[in-house]
This record gives structure tokens, sequence and C-alpha cells, in this order.
């Protein structure tokens, strides 16, 4: 993301800003949220540990067992998606922003690191704080 709003500073500055600021902002509030108001949460694979033979595993992943939500990654991808949605108009590139966005989502859930719901409800929050702002 960050790559992202470096490139845009040479095409579109006030973009590349709202890019970098967001980043910056959401980043922290992730990390506050995480550390500080839902810490403990566990992820899927603590959550689950009784039947661990039975989830699918990514060879060679590390995964987490602490502080699931919310998820920085999926927090990072819906706001690019909704900033550049507002600069792209065409609904096929909004379209394709928000199917990026939502794999991100679904690649934190495949991966072990985080329950569907609570994706669900983290991508919610993102487009609510940032629908109106741009």
């Amino acid at each position: 993301m960050v790559l992202i709003g470096l490139i845009c500073i040479y095409r579109n500055r006030i973009l590349a800003y709202k890019i970098l600021l967001g980043y910056a902002i959401s980043g922290i509030l992730v990390q506050i949220l995480k550390k500080q108001i839902f810490k403990g949460f566990p992820r899927p694979v603590e959550y689950f540990k009784e039947m661990a033979d039975q989830l699918h595993w990514v060879d060679g992943l590390q995964l987490n067992h602490w502080n699931s939500f919310p998820s920085g990654h999926t927090a990072s991808a819906f706001l690019l998606a909704t900033l550049l949605s507002f600069r792209f108009k065409d609904t096929a590139w909004q379209l394709l922003l928000f199917t990026y966005a939502c794999l991100v989502g679904f690649s934190r859930v495949y991966l072990l690191e985080h329950f569907f719901a609570r994706q669900y409800l983290n991508s919610q929050y993102c487009l609510s704080k940032f629908k109106n702002r741009v």
C-alpha cells in the first residue's frame, strides 16, 4: 500500500497523501485496537486447537495464536480499495478494487489468521469510516 501511495505521488499528489496518511492512521488504529481493546482474542488456530488435525495447514507458515481482531491486512486493503474507487469512477474498476480487498480478507481466513465473521465486521467498519471522507 505504501508503494502504491508513493507511485501516486507522481500522478496525483492529493490521492497519494490520502493513501499514505490513511495507511498510517489505520495502521496505528488497528494496533491500538488489537493490542489494547481486543487483546487476547484467539485466532482460529488457537480456538480450534482440539481439532488441529482437521484444519488445513499451509506449509512453512508461522501462525499467530492471539490478538486476531481487527485485521491490519484487511483494513489496509479496504482502505486502499475505498480511496482508489473514489478516484476511478468506472464501476468495473471499483468492482475489481473491492474484489481485491475481499480476496485479501479471504486469504487471512484461509491462512487461519482470522475468523470470517471478524473479517466481515472489519471490512464493514473500514467502509463506513472512509465512505464519506474522501
